[in-house]
């Protein structure tokens, strides 16, 4: 056992695993590699889920463990052991009287969902409802509770919690806030992802919310962009109806769409309670194609996302033409000629019409047409979503809506997308950034994103989040391919407006130093958290 490297174990053993790099955080907690050490040369790969230990919720924990490791489904994550512990330490260096909740699941190599939305920009519709297949029969064996004999919720359905390994399968993962449904645990709630009923104090992870979240994910994966979000952070339904409206994928599904819709609009009693049927169903859609797409969108914007209309509209326009009324005073003919000529031309229609369409649709073995199908952006191009901040372009960009090309190696720390508070301001679009106690160079942690030379100024306002300790106080740099264009310190309670020029850079790096995190003992976050609010691309 090396004292350089930082542990995790029960009180009984706190130097069972070492830890090896953060695999991703959030709110609840972060998720790291680990190795369990077997022998002088043996050992095993696992994740861990380290979640802060709230006082009174030992025996809430421990049944949350027991029906975690009952739960056996090729599409969830097996959990090997749960435990609660000291907080992560140096080797022999375990504080007691410190405490931490930590779940051990097997370590799933892949990618996430949304990382193989962004590398298959042009996968079909019956692709993409595929790589979901799997998670639906999943959460429908854990809401069950057939394994548990009560429904199990997970709480924190979304793409970045599926993983998709190099076979092409998928796996849901990240059962640290799984919850019996009779139980009164509190789910991770990602925003964008929660359910109404989440969104007040005190949110209750349930099987129906749960239904909500894996309906928001099958729209972001139709899509392949995030899901927009209001200026409080959660999801904006309307504008998720424009965005399926005008996606490539689904532009001329309206079925397909207010099937999808309508799952996000059903009270929770009455959301769909098989997602295995409900997923079948929305593939069964991708047949009942139109042309009349556009028509379809601007009928759902209308009225509210109200795609019925959209339908009945698309469907009008396509197999209903109006019929003219003949003029008066003009003479009638014979109707056979006309009905037989009709039908020629209505036989040799239809064949050249299915032929088109065929051609038209990936989904029924044909190539889009780049005259009825928007062509999909080019990969790796940031996507715009509507936003009602005032004062932004629609061709502006938020850098959370980015996945960091890399991140800091020289320590560990991360940079996630997320909901902020800096000095009572909220942003809904932040980069929120941390460094760990296993970080180095004096708590130097770092992302950079891809710019692609595309963009001509970078503007956010950075801070500490008011949930940081009071004491909290860091340095931060911006760079342009390595060149310092902002710089500062912060501590609680301020924010700093930045506003830069990135012109012609390939990269722009978020950099931030907490000289708090080089000491020998951490617990599930670090003194401070930086938000970088609301940063933008501007062409």
């Amino acid at each position: 056992m090396s004292t350089a490297d930082f542990w995790v174990g029960p009180f009984t053993d706190p130097d069972r695993y070492r830890l090896v790099s953060l695999l991703g955080g959030g709110g609840e907690g972060e998720v790291w590699d680990a190795v369990l050490p077997l022998s002088a040369e043996g050992r095993s790969t696992v994740a861990i889920k380290v979640l802060a230990a709230r006082d009174g919720d030992e025996s809430e924990f421990e049944r949350s463990g027991r029906l975690m490791r009952m739960l056996n489904h090729p599409g969830l994550v097996r959990v090997t052991e749960n435990f609660t512990g000291p907080l992560m330490h140096r080797g022999g260096l375990a504080d007691i009287s410190t405490r931490a909740n930590y779940v051990v699941m097997d370590l799933v190599e892949g990618t996430t969902l949304r990382e193989w939305c962004d590398e298959h920009p042009d996968a079909s519709a019956a692709a993409r409802l595929k790589m979901l297949r799997t998670v639906a029969s999943a959460l429908d064996e854990m809401h069950s509770g057939a394994a548990t004999h009560v429904p199990v919720a997970h709480g924190d359905v979304k793409p970045a919690n599926v993983v998709v390994k190099p076979d092409g399968g998928t796996v849901l993962v990240d059962l640290g806030l799984a919850r019996l449904a009779d139980g009164i645990g509190v789910t991770g709630r990602s925003a964008p992802y929660a359910a109404p009923e989440l969104r007040g104090a005190r949110p209750v992870a349930s099987p129906e919310a749960d239904r909500f979240a894996f309906a928001v994910t099958t729209a972001q994966v139709l899509t392949g962009v995030p899901v927009p979000t209001g200026p409080d952070g959660w999801l904006d339904t309307a504008a998720l109806a424009d965005q399926l409206y005008r996606s490539p994928v689904t532009a001329r599904r309206p079925v397909l769409v207010q099937h999808v819709l309508d799952a996000l609009a059903a009270p929770p009693d009455a959301r769909p309670r098989g997602l295995r049927l409900w997923l079948d169903s929305a593939a069964e859609t991708l047949s009942q194609v139109t042309t009349g797409g556009e028509l379809g969108w601007s009928a759902a914007v209308s009225s509210g996302g109200a795609g019925v209309v959209a339908e009945q509209t698309a469907r009008t326009a396509v197999l209903d033409p109006p019929v003219t009324p003949a003029e008066p005073g003009l003479r009638r003919r014979s109707r056979f000629p006309l009905i037989a000529g009709l039908a020629v031309v209505l036989v040799i229609a239809g064949v050249v019409g299915a032929a088109l369409l065929t051609s038209r649709d990936p989904d029924l073995g044909g190539t889009p047409d780049a005259t009825t199908v928007a062509a999909p952006p080019p990969s790796g191009t940031p996507t715009a979503e509507p936003t009602a901040t005032s004062g932004r372009s629609t061709s502006d960009a938020y850098l959370s809506d980015l996945r960091p090309v890399e991140r800091g190696r020289s320590g560990s720390g991360w940079a996630e997308p997320g909901v902020a508070t800096v000095s009572g301001t909220r942003y809904a679009h932040a980069v929120m950034q941390r460094a760990y106690c296993t970080s180095r160079d004096g708590g130097d942690t770092w992302a950079d994103y891809d710019l692609s030379r595309s963009w001509s100024r970078f503007t956010t306002v950075v801070g500490l989040d008011d949930t940081s300790r009071a004491s909290a106080s860091v340095t931060y740099k911006v760079l342009a391919d390595q060149a310092v264009v902002a710089s500062g310190a912060l501590t609680l309670g301020q924010s700093v407006p930045i506003d830069v020029s990135v012109a012609g850079a390939l990269r722009v790096r978020l950099q931030i130093n907490d000289p708090s995190a080089t000491r020998p003992t951490c617990g599930t976050r670090t003194d401070a958290q930086v938000a970088w609010g609301d940063a933008t691309l501007v062409p």
